[in-house]
C-alpha cells in the first residue's frame, strides 16, 4: 500500500476501463474484468494483465500468470518486473524484492518509486541503515511521498533514535491527509522506549497533542498514553513549572490528570464494561487524601 501504482498506458484499448478501477476494492476489480472479458467488453491486452496483476497481489493471491503475459507481450515493460516486486515484498520475500526494484531502477533510473520499493524491502530485511539513506534520498528529492518519511522514521525507532524518529514525523506537510496521523505518531514516539523520560520530552509531546485536530475520544486516550507514561517516569524528575494539559509535571498533578481524563473516557465509552473499569482506573490514581 505504500507504494505508487505505475500509469495506466492511454493508448491501451483498456485504458478507460482500467481506469474506472482505480477505486474498487481488488476482489471487485477481478469480478468486472473477468465478466468483461466474457461478455466481450473488454480484450485481452497488457494493461489489462497488469490490472489483474495488482488485484491478485492485494488479495493474496499469485499473480505469475499474469505479469508473465506482459512480458511474453513485451519483454522490456518494465512494469512486468514491477509488480513482480511487490507481489515478493507483499509475500515477505525481501532478498527477491530488492533484486527486483533494483533491476526496475536500472530501466527507469530517474524514477523514486523503485528507491522506495528497495527501502521498504531493505526495511523488511532488518537492513535499516541502508533502508533510512534510501528513504532519506526519496523524501528529499520529493516531500510527497510521505510513506518514505513514515518508513524513514521507523527505521529511526528500531534503531532506538526517538528523536530521528519524531524529525521523519514531521518533515510530513500540513498538506498531506496524513498529516495528523504522522503528528500522533510523533507524540507517541517521544514517549515510546525503554529509557528515562525528561520533563522536555513529556511537555513536547503534550503539546503536539493539543495541537492537533482530534475528536474528543482520542485526544483523552492520547492523554491518558503520556500521563500514564509521565506518572511511570516518576514525574520525570518533577518540574511543577511545566504542565502536561493543564496538569503540573509532578506526581500529584499527573495523578489528578489522569483521573480526569479517565472519567472524561468513561463518560464517552458506549461499553458499559469499559465505563465502569474506567471509573476504577480514575478511583485507584487519584492522589491519596485523608477523606
Amino acid at each position: 500500500r505504500a507504494l505508487p501504482v505505475p500509469k495506466v498506458d492511454a493508448a491501451d484499448p483498456a485504458a478507460a476501463f482500467i481506469g474506472d478501477l482505480v477505486e474498487v476494492a481488488p476482489e471487485v476489480a477481478l469480478e468486472l474484468i473477468s465478466a468483461a472479458l466474457r461478455e466481450g467488453q473488454l480484450q485481452e491486452s497488457r494493461e489489462v494483465h497488469l490490472a489483474r496483476a495488482k488485484a491478485l497481489i492485494e488479495t493474496g493471491a499469485d499473480p505469475a500468470a499474469a505479469i508473465d503475459a506482459v512480458s511474453a507481450d513485451d519483454p522490456w515493460d518494465w512494469r512486468a518486473e514491477w509488480f513482480r516486486s511487490v507481489h515478493h515484498l507483499a509475500q515477505g520475500h525481501a532478498g527477491a524484492a530488492a533484486e527486483g526494484f533494483g533491476r526496475v531502477w536500472t530501466e527507469v533510473p530517474g524514477e523514486l518509486a523503485p528507491r522506495l520499493g528497495a527501502a521498504l524491502a531493505a526495511e523488511m530485511a532488518g537492513q535499516y541503515p541502508r533502508a533510512a539513506r534510501l528513504y532519506e534520498r526519496v523524501i528529499s528529492i520529493d516531500t510527497t511521498y510521505v510513506s518514505a518519511a513514515f518508513g524513514l522514521a521507523r527505521c529511526h525507532a528500531a534503531a532506538g533514535d526517538r528523536q530521528g524518529a519524531v524529525a521523519a514525523y514531521r518533515r510530513i506537510p500540513v498538506s498531506s491527509a496524513t498529516y495528523e496521523d504522522a503528528q500522533v505518531a510523533a507524540a507517541r514516539a517521544l514517549i515510546t522506549g525503554n529509557e528515562a523520560l525528561g520533563a522536555h520530552q513529556l511537555a513536547e509531546a503534550a503539546s503536539t497533542i493539543e495541537r492537533l485536530q482530534l475528536d474528543a475520544s482520542e485526544r483523552a486516550r492520547l492523554a491518558a498514553e503520556v500521563l500514564e507514561r509521565a506518572l511511570a517516569a516518576g514525574g520525570a524528575g518533577t518540574a511543577p513549572d511545566v504542565t502536561l494539559f493543564g496538569h503540573a509535571l509532578d506526581e500529584e498533578g499527573i495523578r489528578r490528570g489522569l483521573e480526569s481524563t479517565y472519567r472524561e473516557l468513561a463518560r464517552l465509552s458506549r461499553d458499559s464494561g469499559e465505563k465502569v473499569a474506567l471509573v476504577d482506573r480514575a478511583n485507584n490514581v487519584r492522589p491519596r487524601s485523608l477523606f
